[in-house]
C-alpha cells in the first residue's frame, strides 16, 4: 500500500519553524550570553529544547502516516459513504483538485484546533489522514481520535454495503 496523501505545505512549514526553533535557539543564546554565567540555566535550556526538537521529529513521523481502510465497493459508493460521515460530523467540504481526493475541515472549539481530512479512494481501499491547519505540535490527541471514530465508521459502512 503506497501513500498517495502528501503533507501539505502549511504544516510543512510549521514543522520547519518548530524545528528551527528547538534546535537553533539554544546556540542564539550561547552566543548572545555566554557559557560562563549561568551553566545550570543553559544546560537546562538545551535539554529541554532538545528533548523538544526530538518530540516534534517523532510527531511529524508519526502525523505524516496515512490510514488505509480495505473496502471492496464502487468508487461513487465510497465517496457516499464519506460525504454521509461529514454530514454526520459536521465537517465541511472543501474543494478538491483530485475527483480521487475529497477533503473535509473539522474545527474543534472557536480558536482551537481545526483540522483538514484529507481522504483517497483507491480501486479496494480508502486512504485518509488529518492535517492540523496551525502551527504547534501538541494536539492533546484531537488527530489521533479523529482518525480513530473515521476509521471506525468506514469500516462498518464498507461491511454493511
Amino acid at each position: 500500500m503506497k501513500q498517495q496523501i502528501k503533507t501539505p505545505f502549511s504544516e510543512k512549514f510549521n514543522y520547519a519553524i518548530i524545528l528551527i526553533f528547538c534546535f537553533a535557539t539554544p546556540f542564539f543564546i550561547l552566543a548572545q550570553f555566554g557559557y560562563e554565567n549561568r551553566q545550570e540555566s543553559i544546560a537546562i535550556t538545551f535539554i529541554s529544547l532538545f528533548s523538544l526538537g526530538i518530540y516534534a521529529i517523532f510527531k511529524i513521523y508519526q502525523n505524516s502516516k496515512s490510514i488505509f481502510v480495505y473496502c471492496e465497493i464502487e468508487n461513487t459508493n465510497k465517496k457516499i459513504i464519506i460525504n454521509k460521515l461529514a454530514e454526520e460530523k459536521n465537517f465541511k467540504t472543501l474543494p478538491s483538485f483530485n475527483s480521487e481526493i475529497i477533503r473535509l475541515y473539522y474545527k474543534k472549539y472557536v480558536l482551537g484546533l481545526d483540522y483538514e481530512i484529507h481522504f483517497y479512494i483507491h480501486e479496494n481501499q480508502i486512504e485518509f489522514n488529518a492535517f492540523c491547519n496551525r502551527p504547534g505540535i501538541l494536539d492533546f490527541g484531537t488527530r489521533k481520535r479523529i482518525l480513530k471514530s473515521l476509521k471506525n465508521k468506514i469500516e462498518s459502512n464498507c461491511a454493511s454495503l
